[in-house]
């Protein structure tokens, strides 16, 4: 190599030193290794979205609550003895827990739901809501009066645990019989002994007295 070409070498390598030396010495910032990538989760910290881990993905707040049971005439605890007198004999009912209905020491009836029935399951007396009391071709039987069974007539059954009463349309009350272990199976029971009593005829309502005849001629009375 020629000597002017050696020489133009050094002076460049004289100036680059120079360069350097007036800089601030700081080495150039380092490149990191990895790079954050745009398609991460955008903080995979924050909260999901309303529902975005829910099972049902969210499509209900709140359960939708169960329908209300259908009503029913309470049953007896364990079993509810009666011992009334039928057709002048002194006659032993009993009513168990699930409603079945022994009378003479024979299944006869059964209580179910608002319902007396016979030991076949045939619907007699049902009960609704209001206390109404139909036959099975929805005929009026008689109507609650509280825990009381008041026939068409105005008479009523009583039943709890101090005995079973029965009370006429004039208001007398006489004495059926014992009873125990009724608790509050009292609208059934009273089902139970009416059906005993009154079968499927019920007394009749009390007839209606006409009105007394104005006679046209009688002067009004002075008020």
């Amino acid at each position: 190599m020629s000597f002017a070409a050696k020489g133009f070498g050094l002076g460049l390598l004289i100036i680059a030193s120079s360069l350097y030396a007036c800089g601030d010495n700081k080495p150039p910032p380092a490149t990191p290794d990895t790079v954050p990538s745009a398609s991460g989760d955008g903080g995979s910290d924050m909260p999901s979205s309303a529902g975005g881990d829910s099972k049902d993905g969210g499509a209900s707040a709140e359960a939708t609550p169960p329908p209300p049971a259908p009503p029913k005439l309470d049953l007896p605890a364990a079993a509810a003895k009666m011992k009334i007198k039928l057709k002048g004999k002194d006659t032993e009912i009993e009513i168990k827990s699930d409603g079945t209905v022994n009378t003479a020491g024979k299944p006869t009836h059964k209580l179910m739901g608002m319902e007396l029935q016979d030991k076949d399951g045939k619907g007699l007396l049902k009960a609704d809501i209001d206390g109404n009391v139909t036959m099975a071709d929805g005929a009026a039987y008689a109507k609650f009066a509280g825990d009381d069974l008041e026939g068409l007539d105005g008479s009523k059954f009583s039943v709890a645990d101090d005995g079973v009463s029965q009370t006429d349309a004039k208001g007398k009350k006489t004495a059926l019989g014992k009873a125990e272990g009724v608790g509050m199976a009292k609208r059934g029971a009273a089902m139970v002994v009416a059906y005993n009593v009154w079968g499927a005829k019920p007394p009749a309502p009390a007839a209606k007295k006409p009105d007394a005849k104005v006679d046209p001629k009688k002067p009004a009375p002075k008020k």
